[in-house]
């Protein structure tokens, strides 16, 4: 297997991503949860990972314009026929160092309640559930009506990486 090679977000990778996205992702209709502007607005701290010039990868994040401290991870995303060989971690790693250089102290990601292998992978990465209002994991219509998710936080101290 080539090396993968992490890059900066551009505006331009947007059709290639979402070209990608319901194939990746079992043919669920999700395009409307990744509009281009993202890939206008974030693309500076979000990334592309591609292995001889294909996409394997991407991950959308930006540190949060409300919570200073703070960065999301809005979306990410493996070729399922890569999974399971670090790109993921990569991503996440190279993002935890923007998020540090952007000034922030945390990360925080979101993912739905049927997508039992997100929640795996975020836990280990380091990232902890955050409790519901009932004190269960399963926020209640976070992204609307019905649309029940489960909210993770991981703290990056300011000289984790080796």
């Amino acid at each position: 297997m080539s090396s993968v090679r992490l890059r900066t977000a551009r505006e331009d990778d947007y059709p290639t991503v979402a070209s990608s996205l319901e194939r990746w992702w079992d043919d669920r209709p999700i395009m409307m949860m990744l509009p281009q502007l993202f890939f206008r607005h974030f693309a500076a701290t979000s990334l592309v990972a591609e292995q001889q010039d294909h996409l394997v990868g991407f991950l959308v994040g930006f540190p949060s314009p409300a919570v200073p401290a703070e960065a999301h991870t809005h979306f990410i995303g493996v070729d399922p026929a890569l999974r399971a060989q670090g790109i993921g971690a990569q991503m996440y790693l190279a993002f935890f160092d923007i998020a540090r250089t952007n000034g922030c102290d945390a990360v925080t990601a979101v993912t739905s309640v049927g997508n039992v292998a997100s929640q795996n992978f975020h836990l280990r990465m380091g990232f902890t559930a955050l409790p519901a209002p009932d004190g269960g994991q399963v926020w209640p219509d976070w992204d609307g009506p019905g649309q029940h998710r489960v909210r993770f936080r991981r703290e990056i101290p300011p000289c984790e990486r080796a």
